[in-house]
């Protein structure tokens, strides 16, 4: 979606790119607070201290290459913009992308490096507040945290809409890129994970299938550009209603059997998810040299550079990502999976 949607293909008025980091953010959140629980049910404790070193070996080795590649590309040809490129090598080695993008940096090709701040600073606060939360022993208020924050996002988004100052261009740049605005969508998928782990899942094997199938169609439409998605409708109705989307679709596939989940569980679709945390980093830097900058790209430019940035994010994870990797143990399938899911 987000490759699609950047390339402005194959519709030029898609919002794609959009619905799609939304969706990674319900799906980070819910996968992260998922494996937290099971891991405090299983040992009576989380360990921090390996969920961040796991989080490190999992995202900086291929953050770090693509930042120097794109440094290496900018100093010794015309491809890449120097200044550009290293305004956003820094924002993006200090997860401050968000920042300087309200702030008016020009970060070139390495833009799109916002979302990884977003899920960052997610990664810093949400597993300390869970553990507190976890302190308390109480499920009410560990689902009512994630709720009532991702509540409390939305509230602020309208009332910076209510009470902006400056235009429009400069009101729609500070929704979208900060943190405080965007860190909604993950605390929807973390109440989720919650409701799912703690509270149990009974429902959700009656509900999976018309929830998946929902999902789809919405973010379908969703994707076509509608005016809701038009900014700055876009983050009072456009992006709660793909994080619904999301939410709905995590459910479907967390729930067995049904044809939404074994849809999503087809390999090509699996491969690229394996792939698409380096295919997410490369795509942009790779637009940028061919002269793509987000734009309505016909057929003959769309196809060739999404299949360059799919090969190229393919060569990251394979090359760069699967030796950090190495020597790991497996991520253990939360519990909540076998016993609540409706498998």
């Amino acid at each position: 979606m987000v490759l699609a949607g950047h390339a402005g293909w194959p519709v030029a008025r898609t919002r794609a790119h959009e619905l799609g980091v939304e969706l990674f953010f319900v799906l980070s959140g819910f996968l992260i607070t998922a494996l937290l629980l099971e891991e405090h049910e299983r040992d009576g404790e989380v360990a921090l201290g390996r969920f961040y070193r796991r989080r490190a070996q999992r995202l900086l080795p291929a953050l770090v290459f693509v930042c120097v590649a794109c440094l290496a590309v900018a100093s010794w040809t015309n491809l890449l913009d120097w200044g550009g490129t290293r305004r956003g090598v820094i924002g993006g080695l200090t997860y401050s992308s968000g920042v300087e993008r309200v702030h008016g940096w020009d970060l070139g090709p390495l833009g799109h490096l916002w979302s990884l701040a977003v899920e960052e600073h997610f990664y810093l606060f949400w597993p300390l507040l869970l553990l507190g939360l976890l302190a308390l022993r109480r499920r009410t208020w560990l689902l009512a945290a994630p709720a009532g924050l991702a509540a409390a996002v939305l509230i602020w988004r309208v009332w910076l809409l209510v009470g902006g100052r400056g235009d429009l261009d400069t009101l729609n740049t500070r929704l979208y890129y900060p943190t405080d605005t965007r860190v909604m969508a993950p605390l929807a998928g973390c109440a989720l994970a919650v409701v799912m782990v703690r509270f149990g899942a009974s429902w959700a094997a009656r509900w999976a299938l018309p929830l998946g199938v929902a999902a789809l169609v919405l973010l379908t439409w969703l994707s076509s550009g509608p005016v809701i998605t038009d900014r700055p409708w876009l983050f009072i109705a456009g992006l709660p209603l793909a994080a619904l989307s999301g939410i709905a679709l995590c459910v479907a596939a967390a729930t067995t059997p049904n044809i939404v989940a074994s849809a999503l569980s087809w390999r090509p679709l699996t491969w690229l998810g394996g792939i698409s945390y380096g295919g997410y980093l490369v795509h942009y830097p790779i637009y940028f040299a061919f002269g793509y900058e987000l734009t309505g790209m016909s057929t003959a430019q769309a196809v060739p550079v999404i299949a360059l940035s799919v090969l190229a994010g393919a060569a990251v994870e394979r090359f760069v990502e699967r030796p950090f990797r190495r020597g790991r143990r497996p991520t253990p399938v939360p519990a909540a999976d076998q016993r609540t899911f409706g498998r």
